[in-house]
């Protein structure tokens, strides 16, 4: 089983997080999911040999939303930078 996060856009109330989540759960292969509507996130558990990623946004967009799977956010240090021009 792969658990994964997808970032879940169009969502405006709880009924739409319900929709969301029952577009996927019934996709052959799912053993979990979650759709929470505060942070417009979706948690899928699912098995890799069954279903791909693909499908489960394809889901999604069947269900009138648009998913993408969660993108790494990287914190860099910059040295060397005295005041607001030099960022």
């Amino acid at each position: 089983m792969l658990k994964e996060t997808y970032e879940i856009e169009g969502m405006s109330c709880a009924s739409c997080a319900q929709t969301v989540e029952k577009a996927v759960a019934k996709l052959k292969g799912v053993d979990s999911v979650n759709v929470n509507l505060a942070t417009e996130k979706m948690s899928v558990a699912y098995d890799t040999n069954v279903l791909k990623n693909q499908e489960i946004e394809q889901a999604v967009k069947d269900a009138g939303y648009k998913a993408s799977k969660n993108t790494l956010n990287h914190t860099y240090e910059i040295e060397g930078m005295s005041c607001a021009s030099c960022a």
